[in-house]
């Protein structure tokens, strides 16, 4: 999706992470590729979230589309792939939201 819409293209993700939060955990906090990007205290069209409990060891990932007012674009192993807001997302799960923009 990052490709289509915003010319951007992230790394493959590793199928053998999903199982293992910690190691995803941790990937997704030293992957080199994380240097091409910065947290944004206010979220933009495009921009990547984080999701986790705590900063630093998200182990969730979706998009930010700024259609209806602002929405995530992340899937769910229950429902495939979901469109949440991020407040309901944020207090559904209790998770803290990270929002990146290319460096």
């Amino acid at each position: 999706m990052q490709a289509e819409l915003f010319g951007r293209t992230l790394p493959a993700a590793d199928p053998g992470l999903v199982a293992d939060a910690r190691a995803r955990a941790e990937t997704m906090a030293t992957h080199p590729a994380r240097a091409e990007w910065r947290e944004t205290p206010t979220p933009v069209d495009g921009a990547l979230v984080l999701m986790g409990k705590v900063a630093g060891a998200e182990t969730h990932c979706g998009v930010y589309l700024a259609d209806d007012g602002g929405l995530i674009l992340h899937t769910d192993e229950r429902h495939g792939v979901v469109l949440d807001p991020p407040l309901e997302l944020a207090a559904a799960k209790r998770w803290r939201l990270t929002y990146l923009i290319p460096a």
